[in-house]
């Protein structure tokens, strides 16, 4: 299997979180293929801890090594931001509203 990766990079936003992933120009086949085998073994291993029927055990072993072996092969960066996600201060990125001050004067006595 020859040829360039392609450089696209997928983002994110839902609520407060935000994702991006880029390709990974230095990872291996073999990174990606450790990744699945992590990823399925944390599936299943997931599965068991929640008794999980055998039909569901093997749907998580497969989407936990589809998960790792994408993660592998990305890098990855996510970002939680409450306020965005709840509405608090308004919107993302501005201070808190007027009036909602989070530090009020202390005088020392």
């Amino acid at each position: 299997m020859s040829g360039e990766r392609g450089t696209q990079r997928l983002e994110g936003r839902l609520g407060g979180l935000r994702w991006e992933a880029e390709p990974c120009p230095d990872a291996s086949e073999g990174d990606r293929l450790r990744g699945a085998l992590i990823g399925g073994g944390a599936g299943l291993l997931s599965g068991l801890l929640l008794r999980l029927p055998p039909s569901l055990r093997l749907l998580a072993l497969a989407g936990g090594a589809l998960v790792g072996r994408f993660a592998a092969g990305h890098h990855l960066n996510l970002d939680w931001d409450p306020d965005a996600a709840f509405g608090a201060g308004g919107a993302a990125g501005q201070g808190p509203a007027v009036g909602n001050d989070p530090s009020p004067e202390v005088r020392a006595q």
